[in-house]
């Protein structure tokens, strides 16, 4: 398994989760074309995705699937208000 890199990115709470989704793939790097967004959190709103596996919607849950699903980055947004 590898390990995920983590990255921090800062930008106004009040941005759209599309735009900062838009944002995270551009701090990973423009050179990674077939980014695929796994799991996510929006601590704000205590809600998370994929929902199929993570209906009980936690942090932990999301962490765990994206891991499990082979991550190779991970966002935290404004201090973890967004996990991607």
């Amino acid at each position: 398994m590898t390990e995920t890199k983590t990255f921090a990115l800062r930008t106004d709470p009040a941005t759209p989760f599309s735009r900062a989704e838009e944002q995270a793939r551009q701090l990973i790097g423009p050179d990674k074309k077939n980014l695929t967004l796994l799991a996510w959190w929006d601590s704000t709103h205590r809600t998370g995705g994929p929902r199929e596996a993570c209906s009980d919607e936690t942090l932990a849950c999301v962490a765990s699937y994206a891991r499990a699903h082979g991550s190779e980055y991970r966002v935290r947004v404004n201090g973890g208000q967004l996990e991607l």
